[in-house]
């Protein structure tokens, strides 16, 4: 039987946030999980086999149910206008603490599948929050967590290691590899730059509207990047951990059809992350609906021509 959906009050539809936790925190705090999971949650922390990864997956949890208490307990959001882009909140132990345990157990950050697998979505008390989306990442220690009222959302953090040449070749076009190229100098490095890329195709593909269903096909979904804002060595913070997202004009490419959503990304020495983020279009909710059953390039073509003709 399929959850219960839930509306949030109206003091809560406010527009993307994003908060961040350092994974260490979580690593101390997991000794005590049964007061900030819910036992559907704890079954599956207890499933991890690799401790490593257990306390990734419970800081990406900790992270999204502190934010949406701070949703729940913050009536001052309800004029709050479209600010792009959203800084990121860092949350410590101080900030753990101001959150009781039956409120963290009563947030559930689950897959609404009852296999529990797929993207994960909120629920408060027991019901699925339709209108709330969610994107969580982790990686090079800090997990990281997006919430939005006004539209899907996609967030992807990666550490920028060197690939062998074959792998850049495999998952970017031509066009792209030409623009790494481009931007090369003293400031970033080519992993830097492609893992720019990657997270901008990653978060696409996580806010479920992207075209395309999984990494497999990252080669043909081609990222523009409006050529105005390099380089990017401008936007190199010199601390290790900025709070301040810069703007990113771009547009998708793929199957003949252009997409150009919000976007916003911060580079810092080892780590690069990225979000997208969609207002809510029925339309194109409803073309998503048709790819998911017709998986051909050629019907995607054409849906994707008409809904650039509208």
């Amino acid at each position: 039987m399929p959850p219960s959906t839930t509306y949030l009050p109206e003091f809560a539809q406010c527009f993307p946030k994003i908060a961040a936790i350092h994974i260490d925190i979580s690593a101390d705090l997991a000794i005590h999980a049964e007061d900030y999971l819910s036992p559907k949650e704890l079954a599956h922390f207890h499933q991890f086999k690799h401790s490593r990864r257990g306390y990734e997956w419970f800081a990406a949890r900790l992270v999204c149910k502190l934010l949406f208490s701070r949703y729940l307990s913050n009536t001052h959001l309800a004029n709050s206008n479209f600010v792009w882009p959203p800084t990121i909140q860092k949350f410590g132990c101080n900030d753990i603490a101001t959150v009781s345990p039956l409120i963290y157990r009563s947030i559930e950050v689950l897959p609404s599948n009852p296999s529990l697998k797929g993207a994960p979505q909120l629920f408060w008390q027991g019901n699925i929050l339709s209108t709330i989306y969610l994107s969580i990442s982790h990686a090079g220690g800090w997990a990281i967590a997006n919430l939005s009222c006004s539209g899907p959302v996609g967030l992807d953090v990666e550490e920028a290691i060197p690939r062998r040449p074959d792998f850049y070749e495999s998952y970017f076009s031509k066009q792209e590899i030409l623009w790494v190229q481009q931007q090369i100098n003293d400031d970033l490095s080519i992993p830097q730059l492609y893992t720019l890329l990657w997270t901008l195709k990653e978060s696409y593909l996580k806010t479920g509207r992207s075209p395309i269903s999984n990494i497999c096909d990252f080669g043909n979904l081609e990222v523009k990047i409006d050529a105005s804002l390099f380089p990017i060595s401008k936007h190199l913070p010199e601390i290790e951990f900025n709070s301040q997202l810069h703007i990113l004009k771009l547009q998708f490419h793929y199957a003949k059809s252009t997409f150009a959503p919000h976007a916003a990304f911060i580079i810092i020495p080892n780590l690069v992350l990225s979000m997208v983020a969609f207002e809510f279009d029925t339309q194109l909710e409803n073309v998503l609906k048709v790819l998911g059953e017709d998986n051909s390039l050629l019907h995607k073509q054409n849906l994707f021509s008409g809904l650039t003709r509208n």
